[in-house]
């Protein structure tokens, strides 16, 4: 093998551990401060859980969009599905300013689980996509009894404008 060969073989290995090395800070986990009454569950690449002990629950959901829908498109797909779908009911549909001063889609649903009622916070926003790489969108879900829900729901609102894409 030649000097040339060996400096080339050595120089693709070093590349390759740089790359392993800076993957996670590169694709980290999903991260939020959650509201002092919840405790984290998991903090994964693509999903972030948080409960309370009233049992409401936070969910981040993260997936790419190769497509690169817009932000109206992907308000457009959660209220089809909520309202349609789940057949859940549509009390408060606004435009906000999330994470990172992004443009945000945020909704309020109403269902009955097990005779009573509970209130859905959904929101949603983009993180645009550059080179290669696709849009990520992420979807934030708050889910409790109606009457939790309300007494939650102002620092749930506050908590998602700390999730970090």
């Amino acid at each position: 093998m030649s000097s040339r060969t060996s400096d080339l073989h050595g120089a693709a290995w070093r590349l390759c551990l740089l790359i392993a090395l800076a993957a996670p800070l590169v694709c980290g986990c999903i991260s939020m401060e959650v509201p002092k009454d919840f405790l984290v569950l998991e903090e994964g690449a693509s999903s972030f859980k948080a409960v309370s002990p009233d049992e409401a629950r936070i969910w981040v959901r993260k997936f790419k969009d190769p497509l690169e829908g817009d932000l109206s498109f992907w308000a457009g797909v959660l209220r089809q599905d909520f309202v349609t779908n789940r057949g859940y009911t549509l009390v408060e549909e606004r435009t906000v300013k999330g994470p990172e001063d992004r443009d945000s889609h945020e909704f309020i649903f109403e269902t009955m689980v097990q005779g009573a009622p509970h209130r859905y916070l959904v929101s949603v926003f983009i993180v645009e996509g550059w080179l290669w790489f696709a849009n990520k969108i992420y979807v934030t879900e708050f889910v409790a009894e109606k009457a939790l829900f309300e007494k939650d729901l102002e620092a749930v609102r506050k908590a998602i404008l700390t999730v970090e894409p």
